[in-house]
């Protein structure tokens, strides 16, 4: 599965979701993998060398536990042709060198499509469609030709090219009722029993909002929406004491 969408909108929160419950230990489990573009392949010029290394950890892992689960963060960070040192283990054979990938997953989050996901979404709310009657057919091409033509982990790469990755999943850009329930939670997760409508005013305002003639859809998602609504409780805090 290939994760895309603007910061804030969800993908990691979906990938931790899926951890939480593929696994017994959930998170904590042996076997959940996770690798960043900017922390594990910062170097363009070692793709050879990365896709080596992968290639060898991805093979060792499932030889060990065919149920692994390998999260790739930041794909758009990826230096272009590393992935495609795994691109044998997501095709489908039976197994390669005695090894069954099958029921192994591998999920992909990224920024790149954002921008075609952005811009259809306008098109559709100009042309009067409705959030809720979209569909995956909507976005998904559009997505794929994105991951495969902008700069990242999957430009021009044969994971792409050969259609070995099942399900592109568009994540789409938050309205304002969406971040209001971000903000909502926040405040609950942080202990809140009440949450006035000014409370959730007060962190809107450092919400930005676009495109300009329209502001929609938040540009950071949600987004350091928790960090906004910790500077609202110690205001309260300082003003009436402990809530």
């Amino acid at each position: 599965m290939s994760f895309h969408g603007l910061p804030g909108v969800g993908k990691n929160f979906i990938a931790n979701f899926i951890k939480k419950n593929l696994f017994k230990y959930g998170e904590e489990d042996s076997h959940i993998y996770m690798f960043s573009g900017r922390l594990h392949f910062r170097i363009e010029k070692h793709v050879e060398l990365y896709q080596e290394q992968l290639a060898s950890w991805v093979r060792g892992n499932v030889s060990n536990c065919a149920a692994s689960l390998f999260i790739f963060d930041e794909v758009d960070k990826i230096p272009p042709g590393v992935l495609d040192g795994i691109k044998p283990y997501l095709d489908y054979h039976n197994n390669i060198d005695g090894v069954d990938f099958r029921n192994s997953v591998f999920i992909f989050i990224s920024d790149t499509g954002s921008q075609a996901i952005l811009d259809k979404m306008i098109d559709l709310y100009n042309n009067g469609s409705k959030r809720e009657e979209l569909s995956l057919s909507d976005f998904e091409e559009l997505i794929r030709l994105g991951s495969f033509n902008e700069k990242g982990g999957l430009q021009k790469s044969d994971v792409v090219s050969r259609c070995v990755i099942d399900h592109y999943i568009p994540f789409l850009p938050l309205e304002v009722q969406h971040v209001k329930n971000c903000i909502k939670d926040a405040f609950h997760r942080k202990g809140a029993q009440q949450v006035s409508d000014n409370d959730i005013q007060e962190v809107l305002q450092d919400v930005t909002f676009g495109p300009k003639k329209m502001k929609l859809f938040s540009k950071s998602g949600c987004k350091r929406i928790v960090q906004k609504v910790s500077v609202v409780l110690e205001k309260k805090r300082q003003k009436y004491g402990d809530l």
